[in-house]
């Protein structure tokens, strides 16, 4: 059930001052997902949640001589259950799931009866042995299902022991335009403020096994292990302040020459905390412990403030400063954003048939931020090549089993200074509270403009050509550890378009347009080889193409009749790659369609990387096609307008990657919908269905590594699916008090 209320009032305060007050509410208890555990998943809300949602509005317009002025606050918040996506494929019962630095819920599966386990019935083969009676499960265990997964036999079915909310709170928004009318031009200025806070709490990776807690049994006289898997989550929050001003001269005099100068500022103040692997219920995430490892006469490693091991041991364990969030990567950005600009256009217009305009701008992006990480780990083999599952994990002290920080490892794995030009200063640690941190700052600036020609034989068509060079700064990779490619450069695009508008007499309008765009260092998100080294970044793509067509159609046969026909072509594909990248879901090339043509394997790796020179972008379907229709029938009390659109949308890829678990199948969808208006204007009654034939499309699909992915061990992967909205029937009023 989705519930939606609107309400609008408008008037004149004076002769010259007029008011608009509004405001909506929008309540969706229910959801198109079903959690075989717990709450339902998805809406028609913000992202396609379920929850509830509210805006309020107040506008205030004048006019005075020769001043026009108009302000407006708002404000807009919702709290929802939110969506993490659909998954379908296969879940191993792996100690350790691809990626994670903490036990697996899925591995608890190993001591129930009926699944596979090792010979001695407690835990799966390669993995520690599960204390026999210690699972605790929900009513509903992933093992019932095909692949661990109730995905498979219905993608809207899914295990969460607890759902993903996300709230948009605090947020208020001012937006203000005043004109100052002088003879032969305009002053314009355009201002606005806005503040939010978005939080994205237990936001899951959809691997819920049913699997409450397990133990994992120690050695003898250190007690068992007991293992809570979830909840296990990430906390996404932002919490942003920013403000923009602009002035601007606009020329409004009867010459030839018509021109807009202007000058711009934006600014920034944010803040991005972003915890992944959050556990509340294993109490060892609270207190992790420092490690020292050495070996007498060879080498000694430690994670931080600990001496030789005591006694001449291998090992030892002291304190680290205890950690207020429970997960095993905690960061934050905190930083500013400003945006300077100039910019000025200037038309011409040589006869009635031809214009011609240029634009030239100068942009300046500056930013500045310190990013701070801790990086822990937890009863798990090992981590960056070390066996500190061997050395710290359940078999080595059992009830014992320390969280072991790590942070320091990372940091000191990052050469220091990264390189020239980087855009960061030295890391640092705080020995407070356990914390490494480095200051970024960066500028970057470009010259942008385009150019205009329009020809106008008749009133009834239009001809153009157009280009622009258009231009995105670069930023910082921050939602993670610190990376040795922290900084991106900037993006720019070529774009040329050449189009037509035409009327056919009074029934027919035709649009057309051919565009070419080149776009130079795309910002994508990878995993590349930088001279042997494997890094997660936001990659800067050297050449992307896009090349296409449009064509919009509208057609009145009779008079109460009206058609449309809109078709799009996109070829969007990589036409120079740069250097050869890991496909995180395939890092061996194993499954179906990998292209190592030209690459070769990353030494000390065990990755194969990958040509993708020729794929299509992510999110890009090479044809889309629309077609819409509405009837109107005129009776005394009213008029009924019948409507109807469809909509086929081609196979399209969620990644760079152009493979099967990336892939979205085409669709097709019918929408339809009846209008009343009575006569009198005072109301309309509209009914309308969606997805009329209830197709399950996919609005974007990205694949997962679960398991496997090594030399030798095939990759297990799963899909994250996004699904269309099922089919919809609802009814709306519309009532117009004068």
């Amino acid at each position: 059930m989705h519930r939606f209320g609107e309400a609008v009032v408008s008037g004149p305060i004076t002769d010259q001052i007029r008011f608009r007050v509004g405001g909506n509410y929008t309540d969706a208890p229910g959801g198109f997902d079903k959690n075989l555990i717990g709450a339902p998943q998805g809406g028609l809300i913000a992202l396609g949640a379920n929850g509830s949602s509210h805006y309020l509005e107040a506008q205030l317009e004048g006019n005075f001589d020769q001043v026009d002025a108009w302000v407006m606050v708002s404000s807009a918040e919702y709290t929802t259950n939110r969506p993490n996506g659909d998954v379908t494929g296969t879940y191993p019962n792996d100690f350790e799931v691809n990626g994670s630095f903490e036990p697996n819920s899925f591995y608890g599966l190993c001591g129930l009866p009926g699944v596979a386990t090792t010979a001695a019935g407690a835990g799966c083969a390669g993995g520690p042995a599960i204390v026999p009676g210690s699972v605790v499960t929900a009513p509903v265990t992933a093992n019932q299902f095909p692949g661990n997964n109730p995905g498979n036999l219905n993608p809207r079915r899914f295990i969460e022991a607890f759902n993903t909310t996300q709230d948009f709170t605090d947020n208020v928004a001012v937006a203000a335009n005043v004109t100052f009318h002088a003879p032969v031009v305009d002053l314009v200025y355009t201002g606005g403020y806005q503040k939010f806070a978005y939080d994205l709490s237990k936001a899951t990776n959809l691997s819920d096994a049913g699997v409450l807690s397990y133990q994992l049994a120690g050695p003898a006289g250190a007690g068992d292990l007991t293992i809570n898997p979830t909840p296990s989550y990430t906390v996404f929050g932002e919490h942003d302040k920013s403000f923009s001003h602009e002035l601007n001269i606009v020329s409004t005099g009867s010459s030839r020459f018509q021109y807009v100068a202007g000058l711009y500022w934006f600014h920034e103040d944010y803040d991005q905390p972003t915890d992944i692997g959050v556990n509340p219920n294993q109490p060892q995430m609270y207190n992790p412990q420092y490690f020292n490892v050495t070996i007498p006469g060879v080498f000694s490693l430690g994670s931080g403030g600990c001496g030789p091991a005591a006694g001449g041991g291998l090992v030892n364990l002291c304190p680290a400063p205890a950690n207020n969030i429970p997960g095993w990567l905690v960061t934050n950005t905190s930083g500013t954003y400003s945006d300077y600009a100039a910019f000025g256009q200037l038309g011409y217009e040589i006869n009635n048939e031809w214009r011609v305009s240029g634009a030239v701008r100068y942009t300046q992006d500056q930013k500045r931020a310190e990013q701070s990480f801790r990086f822990t780990q937890f009863a798990v083999p090992g981590v960056f090549g070390l066996p500190l599952g061997a050395l710290f994990g359940p078999g080595a002290f059992g009830a014992a089993t320390p969280n072991i920080d790590v942070t320091s490892l990372i940091a000191g794995a990052i050469p220091d200074p990264l390189k020239p030009g980087a855009g960061m200063g030295a890391i640092t640690s705080n020995p407070a509270t356990g914390f490494y941190q480095v200051p970024l700052d960066a500028t970057w600036s470009a010259v942008t403009g385009e150019a205009d020609v329009d020809w106008t034989p008749d009133p009834s068509t239009l001809v153009y050509f157009r280009y622009s060079h258009g231009y995105k700064s670069g930023g910082f990779n921050t939602l993670g550890p610190i990376s040795a490619n922290e900084q991106t450069k900037s993006e720019f695009v070529d774009a040329y378009e050449l189009g037509a508008k035409k009327m056919l007499g009074r029934s027919v309008t035709l649009n057309g347009a051919l565009f070419y765009y080149n776009y130079s260092n795309d910002q994508v998100p990878l995993t590349v080889d930088q001279s042997g080294v494997l890094e997660s970044t936001i990659y800067n793509m050297p050449l992307v193409r896009n090349i296409g067509a449009e064509i919009e159609g509208a057609w009145r046969p009779v008079p109460r009749l009206e058609l449309g026909l809109n078709y799009a072509f996109l070829k969007a594909t990589i036409a120079n790659a740069g250097n050869c990248v890991e496909d995180t879901v395939d890092p061996q090339a194993q499954l179906p369609h990998a292209n190592t043509s030209g690459c070769a394997q990353v030494p000390g790796s065990g990755v194969v990387v990958q040509n993708i020179r020729g794929q299509t972008v992510p999110q890009a379907p090479r044809n889309t096609v629309s077609l819409n229709a509405i009837y109107t029938l005129d009776f005394a009390p009213g008029a009924l307008s019948l409507a109807g659109s469809a909509l086929w949308k081609d196979v399209a890829y969620g990644s760079v990657f152009n493979r099967d678990y990336n892939k979205s199948p085409s669709y097709a969808t019918l929408n339809l919908r009846a209008i009343w208006a009575g006569a009198n204007g005072h109301y309309n009654v509209i009914a309308y269905c969606n997805n009329v034939t209830n197709t399950l499309s996919r609005d974007s699909v990205i694949g997962q590594l679960q398991s496997g992915g090594t030399p030798g061990t095939p990759a297990i992967t799963t899909s994250q699916v996004s699904l269309n909205p099922p089919r919809i029937f609802g009814l709306e009023l519309q009532y117009r008090i004068r």
